[in-house]
């Protein structure tokens, strides 16, 4: 049986929010800080994740501060946020890349940002209490930690693979054929687990949205 729990229906909305911030923050400054291309996947791991985190807090926030009507406006402001994200980081990034400041506050500036931002947000924003309680090994346990990894392995893996091929490595070379093996078994693992349910009785990727022909266009 399927279950599909929102991580905020059994935690306070505001603790994951900020949680996930805090998790970004700990990504950016590991990137910004890093030696070796290990500690620069691991930092884009942990950002990546608390990222994603921040924007899936930050809509379900909205949407429980929110009346119905007042919503759409909230939420296209948010994605209006995020787009502008998109276009001025590439252009933000390249210009630390070019300064003295070097590439590495391009994610420093995120903590600084943080640091003049969080306080207030924790002060306005208000508490968000589960709406399900499970206890805290009912938490633990409900928590698709296989997934997760397997989610996350193949993420890594296409970026892995699309970042060297080409120029690291030629893209008929050993190594990128091992990524191409890499991907394709993470990926076929994973789907399997999500059908199966394999190790969880949740699942982090809604399967069945791909009967949905409306929902697999918008996901496109």
């Amino acid at each position: 049986m399927q279950i599909d729990i929102p991580i905020n229906k059994f935690l306070n909305g505001k603790f994951v929010l900020f949680a996930a911030l805090l998790i970004f923050e700990v990504g950016s400054a590991v990137i910004g800080s890093a030696s070796s291309i290990g500690a620069v996947f691991a930092g884009c791991a942990l950002a990546g994740s608390g990222g994603s985190g921040i924007y899936v807090g930050t809509i379900s926030m909205i949407t429980g501060m929110t009346t119905a009507k007042e919503q759409n406006q909230y939420l296209n402001i948010v994605g209006m946020a995020w787009s502008l994200g998109t276009i001025l980081s590439p252009i933000i990034g390249s210009a630390f890349a070019d300064s003295p400041a070097t590439w590495r506050w391009t994610f420093y500036i995120n903590i600084c940002v943080a640091a003049v931002t969080a306080p207030a947000c924790i002060w306005i924003i208000p508490s968000a209490p589960p709406s399900i309680s499970l206890g805290v090994m009912g938490v633990i346990k409900v928590f698709n930690y296989l997934g997760a990894v397997l989610f996350l392995g193949s993420v890594v893996s296409i970026v892995t693979m699309l970042g060297f091929g080409g120029v690291v490595y030629s893209w008929d070379s050993s190594q990128m054929i091992e990524l191409y093996v890499a991907t394709a078994l993470l990926l076929i693992i994973f789907a399997l687990q999500q059908k199966l349910h394999i190790l969880t009785v949740d699942r982090i990727f809604p399967v069945q949205f791909f009967k949905d022909p409306l929902m697999i266009g918008l996901w496109i």
